[in-house]
């Protein structure tokens, strides 16, 4: 586990960890691997 910061406000936290960075241009893309989620109770109920 990584066990980053959470910001208190958000509806959802997705623990990563880094997997692979690929340079495109003059950025970098990073990809990663999920490895807990959380969400606060109720905030993905709505259906649209």
């Amino acid at each position: 586990k990584v066990r980053p910061p959470h910001i208190g406000e958000a509806l959802a936290v997705l623990e990563c960890k880094v997997e692979k960075e690929v340079e495109v241009g003059d950025h970098v893309f990073f990809i990663g691997r999920v490895l807990e989620a959380y969400a606060k109770s109720g905030a993905f109920d709505e259906v649209y």
